[in-house]
């Protein structure tokens, strides 16, 4: 039996997360589990039990979503959260806007197709989100917690991570052709397409926009891109399947989440190189804690790792590289992030809470009217 259990530890921010069943927010401190402490034989003392007879409880309460949460990026007054559901189905993929001070749910607009690329612009009025198999980047109009169709700038090659650039252009990873593209949202087009590495996935930006960081999935590495000379200048080699990225507030340090290799890369990015293996392997097991998403505190002395095969959240001393402590989350979640304006830390639940009956559906072959019966949440502390 697998569980996780909070224990007596740290006291940490606030956590939002979200996953695949009904939840709540989080309304005071939570306690981190000890990196020794952590028990994974001791019955849940409460929760949900998943098809591998694991118990999940998580830390906290959580907020009903749409279907199989990817991303999410907070507006630039910290009060909203935008979530892109990356479900299979053009019914259930939209974008969820989340009252982070009410912790409820208050619009969502729907897509045809979507993954992992969402961005606002500097003043929170615009909404980019990536069109995925749909071959475009959704443009919304965004006020009060409502989002409006506001157009679409065609872009090919399967969108995925994207970024905004000082300038207000975007930084799109073409995840099926190995190039980053530059957007203008303004002119509706691209302006430039510059090769990277094999298929690029996430992408981030250093502050003062002249560097693009690259995540790439195939090639195992991070690919440094010139926006001005629209140059890829180096490729760093990381762990497999590099996913997300993140930036310390100098500029000082890249970490990269290695999916397959259960580590995070950490990247000195005047020297070009990784400067450390951060290990995530979940308490002597020899693979699977599956590292997706990456937060920091505003301090820089906490890190953050969703562990989609742990059901937790690492929180990292990155001075040592030691784990501190575990957040139990919900099932298999997929991203982290950190309000400072909260105080909060949210969690994407890719599957919610667990199993049970679902006599609406799927129904494989059918056309079932209720075929998302199953919604994903978040959960912040």
């Amino acid at each position: 039996m697998y569980c996780l259990r909070r224990r007596a530890g740290r006291a940490l921010a606030r956590t939002l997360a979200a996953g695949l069943l009904a939840a709540n927010m989080f309304a005071a401190l939570p306690a981190a589990a000890s990196a020794d402490g952590y028990d994974l034989s001791a019955p849940a003392a409460v929760g949900k039990v998943l098809p591998n007879d694991w118990h999940i409880s998580p830390a906290g309460s959580q907020v009903t979503l749409g279907n199989l949460p990817t991303n999410g990026v907070l507006s630039p007054d910290g009060r909203y959260l935008a979530v892109t559901n990356n479900g299979c189905t053009t019914k259930t993929e939209e974008v969820s806007i989340v009252d982070l001070k009410t912790g409820a749910k208050v619009s969502s607009a729907q897509v045809n197709s979507s993954f992992i690329g969402l961005a606002f612009n500097k003043t929170g009025d615009r909404l980019y989100v990536s069109g995925g198999n749909d071959g475009k980047i959704y443009i919304f109009s965004f006020q009060g917690g409502t989002l409006t169709t506001a157009g679409a700038v065609p872009v090919p090659n399967y969108p995925a991570g994207l970024a905004l650039l000082p300038d207000g252009k975007l930084a799109v990873a073409e995840n099926m052709g190995d190039k980053i593209a530059l957007v203008d949202p303004g002119a509706g087009k691209i302006t430039a397409e510059i090769p990277v590495g094999r298929y690029p996935y996430q992408v981030t930006v250093s502050r003062d926009g002249k560097v693009i960081y690259v995540s790439n999935w195939g090639s195992g590495s991070v690919s440094v891109v010139d926006p001005a000379k629209k140059t890829e200048s180096r490729q760093i080699a990381t762990g497999k399947l590099p996913e997300a990225l993140v930036l310390s507030a100098d500029g000082g340090r890249l970490y990269v989440a290695n999916t397959n290799s259960d580590n995070v890369s950490v990247i000195d990015p005047a020297a070009g190189k990784v400067v450390r293996s951060i290990d995530l392997h979940f308490k002597g097991l020899p693979a699977g804690a599956a590292p997706t998403g990456l937060a920091l505190s505003p301090d820089g002395g906490r890190l953050y790792v969703s562990l989609a095969g742990a059901n937790a959240d690492a929180v990292v001393d990155p001075a040592s590289g030691k784990v501190a402590g575990y957040i139990p989350a919900g099932w298999y979640p997929t991203g982290v992030l950190y309000n400072a304006v909260l105080n909060q830390v949210i969690t994407l639940n890719g599957k919610g809470l667990g199993t049970g009956p679902n006599p609406d559906g799927p129904k494989p072959g059918t056309n079932a009217p209720n075929q998302s019966q199953y919604d994903y949440n978040m959960i912040t502390i």
